[in-house]
C-alpha cells in the first residue's frame, strides 16, 4: 500500500482538520514551530498503534478529540478474512468513493491519559436495513439472515463467511435495485470486525521516523533508528514465517501448561479452575539488538551530531541501492525531520539525491521536513507542501506552484546562491544519473565537456528534476539572477510528429539566458550503445535497437523471457517494477560502460555533446 492522503485534527496546533497529500517524495516546508514535526509524529502514532500524550491535545478541539485519517492506494489485490478464502476490498465494500482505503483513528483527549477510542474504515457501504452490518455477524448469524430472507445459497460454501456476505448482498441488490451505498464508518476495533483490521494491518507500509536536532543521552537511540527501521522492515517481510514459529511454540508450551493445570486439579480443583494458560504475543523487534560502534568500541550515539547524521545519510543511500536490487518486500515510508541538520552542503546534496532515488523504488515513499532555504531550493516542485498559519491562527498546507513559490519566498527567504553558475532541467533522477555518467566519461578525453558531478559537488551546478521546475529556478528568474538554464527533454514520439514537449521548450527558449534541447531519439536510454547493454545482460542476446525503441520496456520483457516467464502473465505491479529496475540500472550501471567512440555511433548528430558543451561554456564563463 502507498499512503496517499493524511488528515489531522485536534492534535497540537491542528485544531481544525488539516490535510496533507503524499507522493513518492514529499517535502513539508515551513517556518520553525509551524507544525511540520507534529504532522510526522501524528503519523507515527497512527502506524505504531500508540496514543497521544495529554500535552498533544489541542484544548480548543471539539470534545478534545484527536482524529488521524490516512488514505491508501496501490491496494493489495486480495485479502483473506475467512480461513483461506480470498476476497478483495472492493467486494467487501471497504473502499471510499475514490477507490481508496480510508482509515480513521479516534482518540479521547479528555482523559488524563488519552487513549484510542476506535479504529474505523470509511467506505461506500450498503445501507439497506439488515445488510449494513454483515461484517459483524458470525457464521450462524449470517446463515440465519439468509434463511429469513429466502436467499438462494446454491453453490455457496455455507462455512465461508465471505461467500455468505456476497450472496446476501447480491440478493439485496436484486430485490432493491441496488445496495444504497453511503459513506459509512465501520468500526474495525469491534469484535466482529477485528479480523478486517488484522488483515489490513499486515498490508500497511512500515513507517520509520528519523528525528533531527534532538539532545543525545545514553538513552537516546537516534543513531540506531536506521537499523531499527531495517529490522522492522525485515520482520514484516518474514511475518508469515515468524507467525508460524509463534504458533508452533505456543502449541508446545500450552500442551505442557494444560497438563500442569490438569495435574494440579487432581490435588486442588479450586486453584486449578482459577488458572488459564495464556501465551503473550512476542515483540520480535526487541529480540534483535544490533550495535554500531567505532574501532574503539565507542557507541555511535556517543558521537557528534554530524557523524550520526552522516550514518543516516549512508543508510538511505544503502537502502536505495538494496531496494533497486531486490524490488520487493513490504512498503516503507521514511519520514525525516530536517535531514540537512549538521551536514555540509556537499552532504546535503548527496542526501537529497539519495532521497529522490529511494522514493522512485517500488514500495518506497519519503517524507521530509525543512525550513532551510538553501536545501529547499533543490526540491522538485511537485513534492513541495508549504505549511503556513492562516489568518485565524490555524494551519494550511499549500500546494500548486504559484501559491507555494510566493509564500515560500516570503516565509523561508529562498534567495539565489552566488556560487551557482547554471541550472540543468531534466525530467527525472534517471536522466540526472545518465548525464552525470556520460559527462564523467567524456570529460576525461574532451576538455570542453564538463564534469557535471564535480560541478554539482562544488555548488556550481544545480540539477532540476521533474520537468525543470523548482524553487531555485523560479526564484532565480524572479530575482534576475541571470544564471543560464539548460533543459534537456526526451523526444518521446517518433517523427514526423513534433516532440512531446515542443511547446514547453519554445517557452523556455523565449526567456533570457534559458535554453531547451530535445533528444533526437526517443529518450536518453536510446543513446546507450547496444554493445554495453548486451555486455550487462548477455542472456538476452540484445541487438542494435532503433532510435525510437522503448529500450527499458523492451529490455525488461527480454530479461523476463530469458528467466522463463511470460510478460503478459505478470501482474501490472510486477511489470512496472521490472521496467523501473531496468531503467535504473541502465542509467546508473550501463552508462558507466560507455566510451566516447560508442557514443559517437549511438549519437551521430552529437546531441548530447552539443548540450554538454553549452553547459561547460556557461560554467567556465559565469
Amino acid at each position: 500500500m502507498r499512503l496517499q492522503r493524511v488528515r489531522v485534527s485536534g492534535f497540537r496546533c491542528f485544531e481544525q482538520e488539516t490535510e496533507l497529500f503524499v507522493d513518492g517524495f514529499t517535502a513539508i516546508l515551513g517556518r520553525n514551530d509551524v507544525g511540520k514535526s507534529s504532522l510526522l509524529e501524528a503519523l507515527q502514532i497512527f502506524f505504531d498503534d500508540a496514543s497521544p500524550d495529554s500535552g498533544d491535545i489541542n484544548a480548543q478541539a471539539e470534545g478534545r478529540q484527536v482524529r488521524i485519517i490516512c488514505e491508501f492506494d496501490d491496494l493489495p489485490t486480495e485479502l483473506t478474512l475467512d480461513a483461506t478464502h480470498p476476497t478483495t476490498l472492493a467486494e467487501e465494500y471497504l473502499l471510499n468513493a475514490h477507490g481508496r482505503l480510508e482509515v480513521h483513528k479516534l482518540y479521547d483527549g479528555s482523559l488524563k491519559n488519552p487513549k484510542l477510542v476506535g479504529t474505523y474504515v470509511s467506505a461506500e457501504h450498503p445501507s439497506i436495513e439488515g445488510y449494513s452490518n454483515l461484517h459483524e455477524l458470525k457464521n450462524a448469524n449470517l446463515k440465519a439472515v439468509a434463511a429469513a430472507a429466502n436467499v438462494d445459497l446454491a453453490g455457496v460454501q455455507k462455512t465461508i463467511n465471505t461467500q455468505l456476505r456476497r450472496a446476501l448482498w447480491n440478493h439485496a441488490h436484486q430485490q432493491n435495485g441496488g445496495l444504497a451505498l453511503r459513506p459509512t464508518l465501520l468500526d474495525v476495533s469491534k469484535d466482529g470486525n477485528k479480523q478486517i483490521w488484522g488483515q489490513l494491518k499486515e498490508a500497511l507500509p512500515v513507517f520509520a521516523l528519523f528525528k533531527a536536532d534532538r539532545p543525545s543521552t545514553d538513552q537516546d537511540a537516534e543513531a540506531q533508528d536506521p537499523i531499527k527501521a531495517a529490522v522492522a522492515e525485515a520482520l514484516k517481510q518474514h511475518e508469515a514465517k515468524l507467525d508460524e514459529l509463534r504458533v508452533a511454540v505456543e502449541q508446545s508450551v500450552l500442551e505442557v501448561a494444560n497438563l500442569t493445570v490438569a495435574k494440579l486439579a487432581e490435588i486442588d480443583p479450586n486453584l486449578a479452575r482459577e488458572l488459564k494458560p495464556t501465551v503473550p504475543r512476542p515483540n520480535w523487534a526487541t529480540a534483535f539488538k544490533i550495535a554500531l560502534t567505532d574501532e574503539s568500541a565507542v557507541p555511535i550515539n556517543k558521537r557528534g551530531s554530524g557523524v550520526r547524521r552522516m550514518i543516516l545519510l549512508n543508510f538511505f543511500r544503502a537502502q536505495a541501492e538494496r531496494k533497486n536490487r531486490e524490488a520487493k518486500g513490504p512498503g516503507v515510508i521514511y519520514a525525516i525531520e530536517e535531514p540537512e541538520t549538521s551536514q555540509h552542503p556537499h552532504n546535503q546534496r548527496l542526501l537529497l539525491k539519495a532521497f529522490l532515488e529511494l522514493s522512485e523504488q517500488p514500495g518506497c515513499q519519503v517524507i521530509i521536513t525543512t525550513h532551510n532555504p538553501a536545501f529547499a531550493r533543490g526540491l522538485p516542485v511537485d513534492s513541495v507542501r508549504l505549511l503556513v498559519r492562516d489568518d485565524a491562527g490555524g494551519r494550511q498546507l499549500l500546494t500548486g506552484a504559484n501559491d507555494v513559490y510566493e509564500r515560500a519566498v516570503k516565509d523561508l527567504g529562498v534567495l539565489p546562491d552566488n556560487s551557482v553558475k547554471a541550472f540543468i532541467g531534466v525530467e527525472g533522477t534517471n536522466d540526472i544519473n545518465f548525464l552525470r555518467g556520460i559527462a564523467q566519461i567524456l570529460c576525461q578525453y574532451e576538455h570542453d565537456i564538463p564534469n557535471l558531478a564535480q560541478a554539482e559537488n562544488d555548488g556550481h551546478l544545480i540539477f532540476i528534476p521533474l520537468g525543470g521546475s523548482n524553487l531555485g529556478n523560479w526564484v532565480g528568474r524572479l530575482s534576475n539572477l541571470k544564471r543560464p538554464e539548460f533543459h534537456l527533454f526526451d523526444r518521446d514520439v517518433a517523427p514526423p510528429s513534433p516532440p512531446k514537449y515542443e511547446a514547453s521548450a519554445n517557452e523556455i527558449n523565449a526567456l533570457d539566458n534559458c535554453y531547451a534541447f530535445h533528444t533526437d531519439s526517443r529518450e536518453m536510454e536510446n543513446y546507450l550503445h547496444h554493445q554495453v547493454i548486451a555486455e550487462k545482460w548477455p542472456e538476452v542476446n540484445w541487438k542494435k535497437h532503433h532510435p525510437h525503441t522503448d529500450v527499458p520496456l523492451s529490455l525488461a520483457q527480454a530479461v523476463v523471457a530469458a528467466n522463463g516467464k511470460i510478460w503478459a502473465d505478470l501482474p501490472d505491479k510486477a511489470r512496472n517494477q521490472a521496467e523501473l529496475g531496468i531503467k535504473v540500472k541502465l542509467n546508473r550501471e550501463v552508462v558507466a560502460l560507455m566510451t566516447p567512440q560508442l557514443l559517437t555511433e549511438s549519437d551521430p548528430q552529437h546531441i548530447l555533446r552539443t548540450f554538454l558543451r553549452r553547459v561547460g561554456e556557461a560554467l567556465r564563463t559565469a
